[in-house]
């Protein structure tokens, strides 16, 4: 299957510590790294067209709207309108699937408009409050894996059927060659061996 696109919303200088940090630790999870691969605005090579028309398009072409809401706004735009705003509304109107994280407990040294804008996105989903990366990679661990067992993609209960091999993944928080055992409910859908004997994935050895 191809990879599902998740975009990572927010203010870029605000957030470059997380922005790079969940880039990394999506490409090296055994497990998330199967199902998802994700867009940052400041990798796009110089380019001959405006930056909110590729960022709009680049939110069509997306499965999941990640949107990390700190204490800035950003740059507002003619209207008055900053990228982060433009990309949740466009997400919504588009109705993708939105993951919200909330940066820091309060709400009173942020400028008035991203109060405003977490206040709106509070009323339409369920985000999450985080005061360090790791708890953003720890939620977000979560909101993914739930998402693929919501789409069957992976599977938490009895299995019935073919078994499909099964992935060992490292827990959000471990080092790189940390690994611990899938739990022996959850299964990966896609991937049933050719054998009866089953083989270990590449990233194994």
């Amino acid at each position: 299957m191809d990879q599902l696109r998740v975009f990572i919303s927010s203010v870029q200088r605000e957030f470059a510590e997380e922005r790079a940090a969940l880039k990394d630790y999506l490409a090296g999870d055994p497990l998330l790294r199967r199902f998802f691969d994700c867009f940052m605005f400041e990798e796009v090579p110089a380019a001959d067209r405006r930056a909110d028309e590729l960022y709009l398009d680049e939110v069509e072409r997306c499965d999941l709207y990640l949107g990390l809401f700190g204490y800035d706004y950003g740059h507002e735009d003619p209207e008055g309108i900053a990228p982060t705003q433009r990309e949740f509304d466009h997400a919504t109107s588009l109705q993708k699937t939105r993951l919200i994280f909330v940066k820091g407990a309060s709400d009173a040294p942020r400028h008035p408009k991203m109060q405003w804008l977490i206040q709106r996105a509070g009323a339409q989903l369920i985000r999450r409050r985080i005061a360090s990366t790791a708890e953003l990679i720890a939620g977000l661990y979560a909101a993914l894996v739930q998402y693929l067992e919501d789409h069957q993609l992976i599977r938490n209960g009895p299995w019935k059927g073919p078994c499909a091999f099964c992935l060992c993944l490292r827990a959000p928080g471990n080092g790189r060659n940390s690994r611990t055992a899938l739990p022996s409910n959850m299964k990966i859908i896609s991937g049933t061996p050719t054998s009866s004997r089953r083989s270990r994935p590449d990233w194994w050895k």
